[in-house]
């Protein structure tokens, strides 16, 4: 019976967030045009959800970080809401697919586009011996160097892709790589990899 009582309270407790969460969405007017930019577009069902989309806001607009790194920015939209609650940030989106850079660049607002570069790179196999011998994990092929040390990154990316016919799936590596370019006490937002964070914990 108690096993139940808690299931229900944490349903409702989950409800009560779920509608705060949307009341705050519904509150924010910019944040609100700015989402449905994106959620509007023949791709926009491949966009960050609302729900995460106020949690991100909240926690950018609270931690005001100054370099931002966005692995895996797709069409923009989660970029858009990252530039909205850090007006004074600079931002690297880095997306695997030209296609989505493109979509990114002109759906994205012109006030935007100041801070932020949307860059292209092909998503590669890496290891590091040092490491594991073993392990190969995803990591984008070429991050600009003339951007950092990040304060903050946003991991989304990068995604499965195809090689030789055959569909590469690893756990993402970029942070591994990057460590010498993030800063001291920078936060790291992971969106729904667990097999990433898994990797995070044991290698890092």
């Amino acid at each position: 019976m108690l096993g139940i009582l808690r299931k229900i309270k944490k349903i409702f407790l989950s409800k009560l967030k779920h509608r705060k969460e949307r009341a705050s969405f519904n509150s924010n007017e910019r944040l609100k045009q700015t989402y449905a930019i994106f959620n509007d577009s023949p791709e926009g069902g491949w966009i960050i959800g609302k729900n995460d989309a106020v949690a991100l806001y909240s926690l950018i607009n609270e931690l005001k970080p100054k370099n931002i790194l966005e692995l895996g920015s797709g069409i923009g939209a989660s970029t858009a809401v990252i530039a909205l609650a850090a007006p004074e940030a600079r931002i690297l989106g880095m997306e695997q697919y030209e296609k989505c850079v493109k979509i990114a660049n002109e759906l994205t607002p012109k006030d935007f586009l100041t801070r932020i570069n949307f860059t292209p790179s092909r998503a590669i196999a890496w290891k590091d011996d040092r490491i594991s011998k073993y392990q190969y994990l995803s990591v984008y092929e070429n991050i600009p160097e003339n951007y950092g040390p990040f304060d903050f990154i946003f991991i989304d990316g990068p995604g499965y892709w195809i090689e030789d016919d055959q569909l590469v799936e690893l756990p993402n590596g970029d942070l591994v790589r990057l460590l010498p370019r993030i800063t001291s006490g920078a936060k790291i937002y992971v969106d729904g990899r667990r097999q990433a964070v898994e990797s995070y914990k044991r290698y890092l």
